[in-house]
């Protein structure tokens, strides 16, 4: 864009040229001599004008000029009077006066129009004016004169001088920015303007970068990417925000937060290419630490409330392995003499005793399992059904526990180990609430409608939701601290009687589940704690119903399955029941001793069932070993407790996982599928 002064440059050179022709209409029409039809064209401009002759004689001065620098023909009958009077300072006035000259003598000598001067001038009342300055020799009745023209550009010149400060704050603060800043030309994204935290930041300086375009200091695929955006952004005129960016820099890969946008120009075409980028590296690592930390934060909270748990658990675990025990005895002893009924329902007892127990341990394993599980779409009443049978072991048994589930309740994301926490904090401060004695409430149903405030963030809650409410009938918050509860590390309780973790742990759960917390509390009357899980649409559902009780119609056509595990009572239970169903086995409770034997004969056995914890090796190692002679044997996997292995990790190297204590019929529908699958 021209500045003010090329624009008015322009515009002084035209006027000349108007007032010229003007007077060249006037000889073509034979009316030179009418002195007052020339007078009246320069007089009705409102350019100040001077006519001068050759002997340095000024005479004729328009009103315009009059107006703008106060001096009249009486001031200054000749150029010797103005040179002073317009030009005080001395050199100055030199200056001018001889390159007026020059510029005057090279206009006649060239015949082209006089070159324009921009000059200071005094004017009469003190005051300067600021002037483009031009002349223009004149022709037949007017020989001998000067056509002077001084073009007043006082005020545009303070306007520019002040965009000009402008430009230059600007550009300061700019570069005083902690963000790197860059101006490219849009034609060939060549570097215009780079501030000083973009040198900070790259290394490169201000003086490397200008003119120049990223391929010159990036690798080819970086400023490949770089490119490909800049004319995105160009092509589309729009904002375009780029969360993580990477960019190779003297430090190493810095991530950093971009935003670019198209300048245009007056036309509406892209001129410059504006990139605002923010260094995000320190603020993604201290994000990663604070997920870490919070996850272990939460771990560590586990295995407290963990705590709470093992005396409840023990006596609940004593009780079925007594009724396991007592039943056992009974039908080793009595067996002869009893009927198949009574055996029958002896044996029943046993079986549901140990699935009670094999229930318990699987939730101990979760609770205190250091996994990281993502939230999924589950449905929340078998969940919580199982959690209250963990709950009604923990707590003691003069608390009553009421639990009220509402039908047909639409699935939510939830992790279901962390739901258990959820249940197990808020039950045991319940029950230290009631000193260990009281009516404890949990409800699960669907509220519709509701419209409440959160009270963590205070923001408006409405909708349809899920609703966990746990009731007790306590001691109540005292209303002073009741918005202190969820802050880390607050307690109310006595030293070392409690952390001051857990509720905000539970308020980072649902926060996780994009869910809220309400909190109503009454003095020595209790509090109720409802959490609001958002409803998964049916779409979405997926919550199997599978029945497994009824024996697998399955007959296996005499393949031989290598059964593999340390504990011999075990491999010898498994290998039974595949013998029920048809298959062949063979007990190994060594597993180099099962690699020699798959060795002899690798074609002999269709299938490996193996243990996870042995001595010598792992499962997961055995499985491998195997893999190396036969690459595709089917696996199975089975495991009481490994840190090391899971179902996720199983899954990944194509093995079936189980959890012991195995659910047989279960192993016998997968022996059958990965048999017939290959």
């Amino acid at each position: 864009m021209k500045n003010y002064a090329e624009q008015t440059k322009e515009q002084l050179q035209a006027e000349l040229i108007k007032a010229q022709a003007r007077i060249a209409e006037l000889e073509a029409n034979n009316q030179a001599s009418n002195d007052s039809k020339f007078r009246n064209i320069i007089d009705a401009s409102p350019v100040p004008y001077a006519l001068n002759d050759d002997d340095q004689n000024i005479t004729y001065l328009n009103p315009a000029f009059i107006e703008t620098f106060g001096y009249d023909l009486d001031d200054i009958p000749t150029l010797a009077d103005w040179w002073p009077r317009a030009y005080p300072d001395l050199d100055y006035q030199q200056w001018v006066a001889r390159t007026w000259q020059m510029h005057l003598d090279k206009s006649k000598q060239t015949n082209t129009v006089f070159e324009t001067l921009e000059l200071s001038i005094h004017c009469k009342d003190g005051s300067q004016r600021t002037v483009l300055a031009s002349a223009a020799p004149l022709s037949e009745s007017y020989a001998g004169n000067h056509l002077v023209i001084l073009y007043d550009i006082t005020e545009r010149k303070k306007i520019e001088i002040a965009l000009h400060e402008q430009e230059k704050e600007l550009i300061e603060i700019i570069d005083h920015l902690p963000s790197m800043i860059f101006l490219k030309e849009a034609k060939n994204l060549r570097y215009v303007r780079f501030n000083t935290a973009g040198e900070k930041l790259t290394g490169i300086t201000r003086d490397e970068i200008l003119a120049k375009n990223d391929y010159d200091f990036f690798p080819k695929e970086q400023a490949d990417f770089f490119t490909e955006h800049d004319r995105i952004v160009l092509a589309s005129g729009e904002l375009e925000d780029i969360p993580d960016e990477p960019i190779e820099t003297p430090q190493g890969t810095r991530s950093l937060h971009t935003r670019k946008v198209a300048i245009n120009d007056l036309e509406g075409n892209p001129k410059y290419l504006l990139g605002i980028s923010d260094d995000i590296t320190e603020q993604k690592e201290a994000e990663a630490e604070r997920v870490s930390l919070q996850h272990e934060l939460q771990q560590v909270y586990k295995m407290e409330s963990l705590g709470h748990l093992t005396g409840g658990i023990a006596h609940d675990f004593n009780n079925l392995l007594g009724i396991m025990s007592g039943f056992t005895e009974l039908c080793l002893e009595l067996g002869d003499t009893m009927s198949w009924e009574k055996l029958s329902g002896y044996l029943h007892q046993v079986q549901d005793a140990g699935e009670r127990a094999t229930s318990l341990v699987s939730q101990m394993l979760a609770f205190s399992r250091n996994d990281q599980i993502d939230n999924q779409v589950m449905a929340l009443a078998p969940i919580v059904e199982k959690d209250i049978k963990l709950l009604r072991a923990t707590l003691p048994s003069t608390l009553q526990i009421d639990l009220t589930i509402d039908d047909n309740l639409p699935a939510v994301m939830i992790n279901p180990t962390t739901l258990s926490q959820v249940l197990m904090n808020l039950a045991i401060n319940a029950r230290d609430a009631m000193n260990g004695v009281g009516r404890l409430d949990i409800c699960l149903n669907w509220v519709k409608n509701i419209n409440a405030k959160s009270f963590i963030t205070h923001r408006p809650i409405k909708g349809d939701w899920v609703e966990l409410a746990v009731s007790d009938n306590g001691s109540g918050i005292d209303p002073a601290i009741i918005n202190d509860i969820f802050t880390p590390f607050y307690t109310s309780k006595e030293i070392g009687k409690g952390t001051g973790m857990g509720l905000s742990v539970i308020y980072g759960i649902i926060k996780s589940c994009n869910g809220h917390i309400l909190v109503e509390s009454e003095v020595d009357k209790g509090s109720t704690f409802r959490m609001l899980f958002p409803p998964i649409s049916e779409e979405h559902e997926k919550i199997s119903d599978t029945n497994s009780s009824s024996k697998p119609q399955i007959t296996g056509q005499r393949q031989e399955i290598l059964i593999v595990d340390d504990e011999q009572s075990l491999a010898l239970l498994i290998g039974e029941v595949v013998s029920g169903y048809g298959y062949q086995k063979t007990i190994v409770t060594d597993s180099l001793e099962a690699i020699k034997i798959f060795k002899e004969e690798p074609g002999r056995f269709s299938i490996v069932i193996t243990d996870q914890t042995m001595p010598e090796l792992t499962g997961m190692d055995l499985i491998a070993q195997l893999r190396k002679i036969n690459p595709e044997l089917p696996a199975i996997l089975c495991s009481g407790y490994s840190d090391k292995v899971d179902a996720k990790e199983s899954e990944s190297q194509n093995i079936s996982y189980f959890q012991k204590p195995v659910d047989t019929k279960c192993l016998i529908l997968k022996i059958d599928e990965l048999l017939n699958k290959n």
